[in-house]
């Protein structure tokens, strides 16, 4: 055969090798395509595209690597998620792979990584031969690199191996996109539902422990001839445990029940009430440094961790006053004698601090025309929208100037004061006002 002959036959050779490799590559991307689109789970098709990736460049491993910027750096990068051919993932793609990759967001074709002069200092797995690396781009960003290692046959990879491998990365990096925003979408909604149900739960326990708190109130004030009684609650968004009651003993002697549970929702609840049951059975039978140090004792003995109970009793007798505090707000005695406010502050440990704490009891007169203010440090540390709280000093000024009204209209100026106080700020704790006036 002539040399021209020859040449023209070694021609349509070779054009029938292209296209020969032309119609594989067609079969193996529409293959591919197929294969990918027929899932949804972003793991299945990483682990497709690396099964047919080794397929069709008859390579030994192969996996591909998500990467992402980090926010302080767009020149570092994460590998958030390896998908290796391997179970045992013998082949790794290391960080100055990934890193070369993100600077250079072409094709890496290393038929001898071990000598490549540009990864000097870099230790290769012992195990890997020839390698692939290709980019995996979305929108101009970087979303993955697609690798492959050694070829069953010896052989080293070939830039139609590389053109091939570019194509099947580009073509599967969007349908890897499009499959992790699917699937942070029903992450994002699960955990949509999951906060749902969760705060439905909050809100229905903190209705009922606001209701249980509610039902712990007395139903009505008792209607004494020699007293005028205001009193007045506001409870906060989270459910404290703000509680008053009243108890008239045979005797005719008035005690007058304040208390504010530490914490909230329905372990308050279950102090208030277990406090409502032991000032309704003993209070009007013991005296009060003999029924705190059995309450102390009763709330210590149920274990309710740190749940402590605030506590306040006065006890009005003819024109006496004897109170007790177990860890609650001073109480303002207004005295018309003098005109002026005396301030009553008893140290005292919350109810169920301490077993044996020896609670003192303070006694002074309540005479015509003087006023007993008892409250929650609701209102007094309740901050305004510069952060100033409302103070103890400003209850007493009010108390001081409000003192010749009734009771119900120095409640419904205090009232007042805290709305005024509180534009524009949330409610921070329960805000519970008592106020008594010995007629």
């Amino acid at each position: 055969m002539s040399n021209p002959d020859t040449l023209q036959l070694h021609s349509l050779q070779e054009e029938n090798r292209r296209l020969r490799r032309a119609v594989e590559e067609l079969s193996i991307l529409n293959d591919l395509a197929g294969a990918i689109s027929a899932s949804l789970n972003s793991q299945e098709i990483m682990q497709t595209i690396v099964r047919r990736s080794l397929r069709a460049l008859n390579a030994e491993q192969g996996l591909v690597t998500l990467v992402e910027e980090q926010a302080d750096s767009s020149m570092k990068t994460l590998i958030r998620a390896n998908v290796s051919s391997s179970a045992h993932e013998e082949f790794h793609v290391n960080q100055a792979l990934v890193g070369w990759m993100q600077l250079n967001k072409k094709p890496l074709l290393l038929n001898e990584p071990h000598n490549d002069q540009r990864f000097r200092g870099v230790k290769w797995d012992l195990s890997v031969k020839t390698l692939l690396c290709v980019p995996m781009m979305n929108k101009g960003a970087l979303k993955g690199v697609l690798t492959v290692f050694n070829k069953k046959d010896g052989k080293l990879f070939s830039d139609e191996d590389q053109r091939l491998l570019t194509i099947i990365a580009a073509q599967s990096a969007q349908v890897i996109e499009n499959a992790r925003l699917n699937e942070r979408e029903k992450a994002a909604e699960a955990e949509r539902i999951v906060l749902e149900a969760e705060n439905t739960r909050k809100t229905k326990e903190l209705e009922d422990a606001r209701t249980l708190q509610l039902s712990m109130l007395p139903g009505e004030i008792p209607q004494l001839p020699e007293y005028d009684i205001a009193v007045y609650i506001r409870t906060a968004t989270e459910v404290g445990g703000d509680y008053y009651d009243f108890s008239v003993a045979s005797d005719g002697a008035l005690d007058v029940a304040l208390g504010d549970a530490t914490g909230h929702g329905m372990q308050a609840g279950t102090v208030v009430t277990l406090m409502k049951g032991l000032f309704a059975l003993d209070a009007p039978r013991a005296d009060i440094r003999s029924f705190f140090n059995h309450c102390s004792r009763a709330i210590k003995q149920i274990r309710l961790g740190r749940m402590l109970m605030g506590f306040l009793l006065v006890r009005l007798k003819d024109s006496s006053i004897s109170l007790a505090n177990a860890g609650m707000p001073p109480v303002f005695l207004y005295k018309k004698k003098t005109g002026s406010v005396e301030e009553i502050q008893l140290k005292g440990m919350p109810l169920g601090a301490m077993k044996d704490f020896v609670y003192s009891v303070h006694e002074t007169r309540f005479e015509v025309g003087d006023t007993l203010l008892l409250l929650t440090d609701g209102l007094p540390e309740q901050k305004n929208s510069r952060g100033e709280m409302f103070d103890y000093g400003k209850v007493e000024e009010m108390l001081a100037e409000t003192a010749a009204e009734s009771s119900g209209e120095i409640i419904n100026r205090l009232v007042a004061a805290c709305e005024s106080w509180m534009t524009g700020v949330a409610q921070a704790d329960d805000i519970t006002f008592v106020v008594i006036q010995k007629k």
